[in-house]
């Protein structure tokens, strides 16, 4: 979907409020004061969720800012800037299917290789569609473009026109969810459910578990990219190209901006070592919290 925002409970996690519960602190003569606040707050819960806009799943949550007037979300253009109607959008598509059936074969020759959904129709209009409608929640679907070069394009300067053009899902992005069945629309109701809280980074989750910890993205040092694997690495700059890599290379500087394995076990077995992340030094928010002691 066209906007990229974290779910958290109460303002930044779900705040667990459990001071004093089943305690009568007045009837404790001379027992300190409950107390108030902030200082109820005993421990703070974050939800991390992968892969999902806010739209997505809560697009038609009571009184947030999502999906209830489609008029004022912006219609998906093609490359050349020319606004796709229900003849030209594309179908949608997984890359975890190998085939598809001859009905569900596209007009364009290049496309043959693209394992085209059949469950989500052609000839839907450019707008976001109830994907529950065709695919329900509890199914898998493609897997979406969510790589840090991939999403400034798609953002297109702050159109957020280009999530078709510039993805490899098909019209996939525009599809959403009524998400009131699951558990987390229930903790949403009884916390908060912050609809402008949105991502720290471009891309996925990667860099964004970075973003959430420590404010900051993860570096390579220039030693360290002396013997790593460059040519697989060193990222392109920002352009029409779709393909990203891992590393970019900035004024001297080497930044992870897409997936890593770390140097740290556990990685994925058999990754070469010249691609792996190297430690990280960073501070984090339990550094600032431990000063605090707390």
């Amino acid at each position: 979907m066209p906007s990229k925002r974290l779910f958290l409970s109460a303002a930044v996690a779900g705040l667990c409020f459990n001071a004093g519960l089943g305690f009568d602190a007045g009837a404790a003569i001379g027992a300190p004061a409950a107390p108030e606040g902030l200082g109820q707050v005993q421990h703070i819960v974050v939800f991390y969720l992968e892969n999902r806009s806010f739209d997505n799943l809560y697009g038609l949550f009571p009184g947030a800012e999502g999906l209830q007037d489609l008029s004022k979300i912006a219609p998906q253009i093609d490359k050349d800037g020319v606004v796709y109607d229900q003849t030209t959008l594309p179908r949608a598509l997984n890359k975890s299917l190998h085939m598809y059936k001859d009905d569900a074969k596209p007009k364009d020759p290049k496309d043959d290789l693209k394992p085209i959904d059949t469950r989500v129709p052609a000839g839907l209009p450019n707008q976001p569609f109830r994907l529950d409608a065709y695919i329900p929640l509890s199914a898998k679907t493609g897997d979406m473009t969510h790589a840090f070069f991939a999403e400034q394009r798609q953002i297109h300067g702050g159109k957020m026109d280009r999530f078709v053009a510039n993805g490899d899902s098909g019209l996939l992005p525009m599809g959403y969810y009524d998400g009131s069945s699951l558990p987390m629309w229930k903790l949403a109701r009884e916390f908060t459910l912050t609809d402008h809280f949105f991502h720290g980074s471009f891309g996925g989750s990667f860099i964004n578990h970075f973003w959430l910890i420590c404010a900051c993205s993860p570096e390579i040092s220039p030693e360290d990219w002396a013997v790593m694997d460059q040519k697989t690495l060193l990222a392109d700059p920002p352009g029409e190209k779709v393909e990203d890599k891992d590393v970019w290379a900035r004024n001297g500087h080497f930044y992870g901006i897409n997936t890593m394995q770390s140097v740290f076990q556990p990685h994925k077995p058999g990754t070469p070592g010249g691609e792996l992340l190297p430690p990280q030094t960073h501070d984090t928010i339990g550094d600032r919290l431990s000063e605090k002691n707390i």
